[in-house]
């Protein structure tokens, strides 16, 4: 079985068999089915199934779904969003509109721990979710990544240029790539504690889970203590293809 994952920036993805991984990669996504996935995926054994959580729109869906049905005469099965899945209940008004990124972070959560839990996803979009102990998702909230909020400022101020990278770690900075790296970083960190509390105060203990490609740099600056856990959208896009689906 082949569980892929894919992203705005990045696709990850495993090649499973008897419950065991048996080889692993990723590679941007916009050259996806042109470059390295192609080459790496063609050295695969043909998967039974092909599983997919796909954020990237359908342009990228379409590609990938021509691409396996060429190859491997199998077609993708596309995860998707649901009220009730695998012992998780979305808290989204509109059950449809929850990313399905964030949707399979949170069964994978719920399945390793069936507590409390803040999960943070740190990527292009930075994701911040709750759940209860009885697995209900409490809600979350969205905002810019960390290169989403210094391009923004890049380009809309004329002062600020994109240069080097600055020190996120300093709280008060002394040149201005220090103050854009420090600054963006602070504030998705603030936010990020803002809400782990919040959802300490209400169930008085929180399992504070944090994955994503930035993960690394925003971890140091919580005041929570987070588990950084890699590639967790797909440990539940594992579990969501072992469940009966409603």
């Amino acid at each position: 079985m082949l569980i892929v994952d894919v992203g705005n920036s990045r696709i990850k993805w495993e090649f499973w068999k008897d419950g065991y991984t048996l080889a692993q990669g990723s590679c941007d996504t916009r050259s996806a089915f042109s470059g390295p996935v192609d080459c790496e995926w063609a050295k695969l054994p043909n998967p039974q199934r092909l599983l997919v959580a796909n954020v990237a729109g359908e342009g990228i869906a379409e590609r990938l779904t021509r691409w396996a049905v060429e190859r491997w005469r199998v077609a993708p099965e596309f995860a998707t969003v649901s009220v009730v899945a695998c012992g998780v209940k979305n808290g989204y008004d509109e059950p449809a509109q929850l990313g399905v990124d964030r949707w399979l972070g949170l069964i994978a959560v719920w399945h390793r721990h069936a507590s409390p839990a803040c999960l943070v996803d740190c990527g292009t979009a930075v994701t911040v979710d709750g759940l209860s102990p009885v697995g209900q998702h409490i809600g979350g909230l969205v905002l810019p990544g960390l290169w989403l909020m210094r391009r923004a400022l890049a380009a809309h101020t004329h002062a600020i240029e994109e240069t080097r990278a600055g020190d996120a770690a300093v709280l008060l900075a002394h040149n201005t790539p220090d103050g854009v790296a420090a600054g963006t970083a602070h504030a998705i960190a603030a936010c990020i504690d803002r809400v782990a509390n919040e959802i300490k105060r209400r169930f008085n203990e929180a399992q504070c889970i944090i994955t994503g490609g930035d993960a690394r740099f925003i971890t140091p600056l919580l005041t929570d203590r987070f588990v950084m856990i890699p590639n967790l959208v797909l440990q539940g896009l594992l579990i969501w293809g072992r469940c009966p689906q409603p």
